[in-house]
């Protein structure tokens, strides 16, 4: 099951602690540490950040989280930061300035370490010396671990918690379960994962996924709040698929419901953004490459604006370039806000391509000038070579692209299976108008330019 490509780049929130419930089940806090590694091991290779909010102890999970990143970078040379652990104000306002900046030093290039000020604000590692160092108030527990959890929730996508502690815990109730409310409030994807017990379990529960069992505990501060969210946690998964997450004590299992879910979250947000990304799109093209041209508009089906100047559309030639460009852009590309040229070896000599993207740049009262994009087609000299020379595609393409900041940006072919990549290109090209002014000062062709399609064109 490959999930790279819908995961790759979400921030997960890992909610995991000791649970009470796990001798009774027959695990320990080996099976704990080994179900955190697997899941973790997963989302990191999947391409995922991992954030946790959680103190510093030795042996702690904090601690276990770090060296499982620094050992999968290690392996497998990412570079990325991987994991961002979150400490709450009274979690680090009696620790030394230098222990927390020899830790944070630490974990240059596997994770970040984030200090939060009581009210949730993050705290700039130069301002840490300027803290009052502490014991915290019962106070400062209740609002500092609340306000780590509520940034904790802004900065993340999804939400995975296992076990949890339902005694013993500061805060205004167990924080698996502060976690868990503020996912489910806001409607966050959450995982639970109650085969180990604990408060997991007990939300499981309380949320009619999970029956209750000779363990079941009463009630503990704030459970009752979970009696007024339905079983539906919004994580992509059946609730079926849900009811056996809550109880499975098998983390292969479980680790497989979470990528699931986590996939087709991500297909169906990519689903949502291609349709609020699409554009009417203009095709440019010589007429060789036909057969190219019919390809894509069947590929792009109701994207296009299927329609192209030929010999005879303009009835009188001699008309001012500033005019043929308007006539063009309003009459014959009308409504597109795209325009693609499709390259092939000689569409750089064509007059209508050169007058295509002319009237494309050209803003005009009806009409804003179109975004460009060039694709060149699999019959081009330079397709697949990753590079591309300026003089083999039209004239006027080449004087907006081959910049820092291009107006044009050229692609090789994709492929038939790869409309959701060029919906990309061509969302990139629209937001580019409004940024880079377009290069449209070049004289416009008068006839078809000659010559070896090969040599390519001359100024």
């Amino acid at each position: 099951m490959a999930y790279m490509p819908t995961i790759a780049g979400n921030t997960v929130a890992i909610s995991i602690s000791e649970s009470p419930d796990m001798s009774v089940f027959g695990l320990s806090d080996a099976h704990l540490r080994d179900a955190m590694d697997r899941l973790a091991l997963h989302l990191l290779s999947s391409g995922a950040r991992l954030a946790y909010g959680g103190d510093l102890r030795a042996n702690g999970f904090t601690e276990w989280l770090f060296e499982l990143v620094s050992r999968y970078r290690r392996e497998t040379s990412e570079t990325q930061i991987g994991v961002t652990n979150y400490l709450a104000w009274p979690l680090h306002i009696s620790m030394a300035t230098d222990e927390l900046k020899e830790i944070s030093d630490s974990l240059t290039d596997t994770g970040d370490l984030v200090c939060l000020a009581q009210n949730g604000r993050r705290l700039d590692p130069t301002t840490w010396h300027k803290r009052a160092l502490h014991q915290p108030s019962e106070g400062e527990w209740a609002t500092g671990l609340t306000a780590m959890r509520r940034v904790m929730r802004e900065a993340t996508q999804e939400r995975v918690v296992l076990g949890g502690r339902v005694a013993g815990y500061k805060g205004t109730m167990p924080g698996i379960a502060e976690e868990a409310l503020l996912s489910l409030q806001k409607r966050q994807p959450l995982f639970l994962l109650g085969g180990f017990g604990g408060c997991t379990r007990d939300i499981a529960e309380t949320l009619g996924l999970a029956e209750r069992w000779a363990g079941s505990r009463p009630d503990w501060p704030g459970r009752q709040k979970f009696a007024a969210f339905s079983s539906d946690l919004s994580n992509g998964l059946s609730e079926d698929e849900n009811a056996t997450l809550a109880r499975t004590p098998h983390i292969d299992q479980a680790t497989i419901l979470v990528m699931r879910g986590l996939h087709r979250l991500g297909l169906r947000k990519e689903k949502e953004m291609n349709r609020a990304n699409r554009h009417k799109v203009f095709v440019s093209f010589h007429h060789k490459d036909q057969a190219y041209k019919d390809l894509f508009v069947r590929m792009m089906g109701d994207d296009m604006v299927d329609k192209s100047v030929e010999d005879g559309d303009i009835g009188d030639l001699n008309i001012k370039t500033e005019t043929l460009r308007q006539k063009i852009r309003d009459e014959f590309i009308a409504d597109a806000t795209v325009t693609i040229v499709l390259i092939g070896p000689c569409t750089w000599r064509r007059k209508h391509v050169d007058w295509e993207i002319g009237a494309s740049l050209r803003k005009t009262d009806k009409n804003p000038r179109c975004g460009l994009l060039g694709i060149l087609l699999p019959n081009h000299p330079d397709f697949g070579t990753g590079k591309y020379h300026p003089h083999l595609i039209p004239p006027r393409l080449a004087d907006n692209g081959g910049r820092d900041d291009p107006y044009a940006c050229i692609y090789d072919w994709p492929g038939q299976q790869a409309t959701d990549r060029i919906r990309q290109w061509i969302h990139k090209a629209f937001q580019r108008r409004e940024g880079t002014p377009p290069n449209n000062n070049r004289v416009q062709f008068g006839n078809n330019r000659s010559g070896d399609c090969s040599a390519g064109w001359k100024d």
